[in-house]
């Protein structure tokens, strides 16, 4: 038997570590590649040549699924958001609304759940006092700042952030009166310094106003205004949408020059106010509306906001809340009841809102929604659709691919069938609480048909038979048939 040497042994087993060694970094570059792939979204995020809808930097449709988490970033430990954005994405959200800098709902305003304040009195000396000059900003808040808005974007989520939230009637629960006693160039230098920090993260749409109409409180619209600007000079790319007195339409009846994409905030109402906001040259989302377990409503009112906004040209997006979700627990007392079963922020990720909510979204991007049209001529569906949250929410896709219409109750539904490309359209009905479809038949595209759901709270979905669309709900629509190619110049080169 052939005896080899002791550095015989050494030189072949540290050939094969060099050899397992490339491997492992082979795999992990493709792991890398898979990973950065699969949420699907090339950052930045623009809004698209025709002015309708947000795109990525390789021109895929986004559309916003999105959850009031005001509190992110100040109520909660750093885990304890992580946890929060893994389970929105889980349930289908990819957006979170947030005030980066809260001033009054967290439990111990201004500071954040760490005790640190975002501005200090005396940077280098430590921070104390209450009101501090904005052009003092602390390090180790805005550290977490950039820790929790990575993280979102790392699982394909958007965050609609307030770098100074005015607040209810420019009152106490925001910035306005803080606002007010700085100046336009403090204004400025902390909107540069805010967008010069986070331009090139890429899943930020800036959100200026809060609950109020600026112009209506002194200085406040300028010091907006300046914030605004400021941040655009430090992020050319930068696109702004607001948030509106209640019951109005954010860049039509207020800060008209300031912002990219108007915002509907509706208490009731947001059938016409999607309709009006639809008739504007900018594209819209709906910013809030009622939440969960506030103001008594029912889940119908939850899903009606979000259909009436998907189905009626809000190709933006929408954004839901749910009480005491929202502030993680620090106002409870806007939920309308702390009995409920869902009376903790926590149990509060489960409820029926967010399911149905996170459902939706699974519908609308299984077929082209950036291409639908809303129906308000009725010239789709004939029968009468009622009224809000009744209203049956009706959209159809540019060239008749696929029709969709919201059933909030068992009202019977007229479809002018002719409507819907192709001989034979294949319909279904779609259930939002837990994403499952019922095949209803195969019909020809001929004269008018009647559908009546054997339930409330039904999505009537009609697609072209001949363009074999997979099962409502149950994948990403994509008209790409090419498969990804493999990566290029990668080997292993021997040790």
């Amino acid at each position: 038997m052939t005896k080899l040497h002791p550095s015989t042994f050494v030189s072949i087993n540290l050939r094969g570590f060099h050899v397992i060694k490339k491997l492992l970094i082979v795999i992990t570059l493709l792991l890398c590649f898979i990973i950065d792939e699969s949420y699907g979204v090339n950052w930045p995020l623009r809004i698209s040549a025709n002015g309708k809808y947000l795109e990525d930097q390789s021109g895929g449709p986004f559309l916003m699924i999105g959850d009031a988490g005001w509190e992110l970033t100040t109520q909660i430990t750093d885990a304890q958001a992580i946890t929060y954005l893994d389970d929105r994405q889980a349930k289908g959200f990819n957006a979170v609304e947030v005030r980066i800098i809260g001033h009054s709902i967290q439990s111990n305003a201004p500071n954040d759940y760490y005790n640190n304040p975002p501005f200090c009195q005396n940077p280098s000396g430590g921070c104390t006092g209450v009101h501090y000059p904005w052009t003092n900003r602390n390090e180790t808040y805005w550290a977490r700042m950039d820790t929790i808005l990575t993280a979102a974007k790392t699982r394909g989520m958007v965050i609609l952030m307030f770098p100074a939230y005015l607040g209810y009637n420019c009152g106490s629960q925001g910035w306005c009166a803080d606002m007010q006693a700085q100046t336009n160039a403090d204004m400025t230098s902390y909107g540069q310094w805010i967008g010069s920090r986070y331009k090139d993260y890429g899943n930020i749409i800036w959100m200026i106003g809060g609950d109020a109409d600026a112009s209506k409180y002194t200085n406040a619209l300028a010091r907006d205004t300046y914030l605004r600007n400021g941040i655009l000079s430090g992020d050319p790319d930068a696109f702004f949408s607001v948030e509106p007195e209640s019951n109005t339409l954010g860049g039509v009846d207020s800060y008209a020059t300031l912002v990219n994409i108007n915002a509907i905030y509706s208490y009731g109402g947001t059938t016409s106010m999607a309709q009006r906001a639809y008739g504007q040259t900018r594209p819209f989302m709906h910013q809030e509306g009622y939440y969960e377990n506030e103001h008594s409503t029912t889940i119908v009112y939850q899903d009606s906001q979000a259909f009436s906004t998907y189905l009626g040209g809000g190709l933006i997006g929408h954004v839901f809340g749910s009480c005491p979700l929202w502030s993680f627990g620090a106002g409870t007392s806007w939920c309308n009841s702390s009995s409920s079963p869902f009376n903790t922020w926590q149990n509060n990720m489960a409820s029926a809102g967010s399911v149905s909510q996170g459902n939706t979204g699974r519908l609308m991007r299984s077929r082209k929604w950036w291409r639908f049209v809303p129906d308000y001529a009725n010239t789709v569906v004939t029968s009468s659709k009622g009224s809000d949250p009744y209203y049956h929410a009706t959209a159809r896709e540019a060239t008749g691919e696929t029709v969709m219409v919201w059933c909030p109750n068992t009202n019977l539904v007229t479809v002018d069938m002719t409507k819907i490309a192709g001989t034979q359209a294949k319909a279904w009905w779609w259930n939002p609480d837990d994403n499952t479809s019922v095949l209803i038949g195969t019909y020809n595209t001929t004269g008018t048909r009647n559908f009546t759901p054997s339930s409330a709270r039904k999505v009537l979905v009609l697609d072209n038979a001949a363009s074999s669309l997979a099962t409502p709900g149950t994948t990403l629509y994509s008209t790409d048939t090419v498969p990804p190619s493999r990566p290029t110049n990668l080997s292993i080169i021997s040790p």
